[in-house]
């Protein structure tokens, strides 16, 4: 299965992924962090 991931700006300059990992807690965004580097391999 293959799942595409698009990270973008908004107009007004926000990053709505970086948002949401600055959100979670550390060991959450950690976790979605190792999930999405596993997708460069």
């Amino acid at each position: 299965m293959h799942r595409t991931i698009i990270f973008y700006k908004t107009k007004e300059e926000r990053w709505p992924v970086k948002e949401l990992l600055d959100f979670l807690d550390g060991k959450a965004a950690q976790k979605i962090i190792r999930v999405l580097n596993l997708g460069e391999i």
